[in-house]
């Protein structure tokens, strides 16, 4: 399902439905379209399906030589 959204830099755009989720807690929309109308991130209630907060990338990368 494609669904409208507004970045945050104030532009428009389709995104996958899928993607939403991650657009959300990444804060890179301000608001998407639904079927009753416009909602609006931090106005509007959202369904989340995790609602631990986004933290940075904690996994170290180990290189071993042979």
């Amino acid at each position: 399902m494609i669904i409208k959204v507004i970045y945050a830099d104030d532009g428009q755009g389709l995104v996958n439905a899928c993607d939403l989720e991650h657009l959300i807690k990444t804060r890179k929309i301000l608001a998407f379209e639904r079927s009753t109308g416009w909602a609006t991130i931090g106005s509007d209630p959202i369904r989340q399906k995790d609602a631990r907060p986004v933290e940075a990338e904690r996994r170290t990368v180990v290189q071993h030589t042979l």
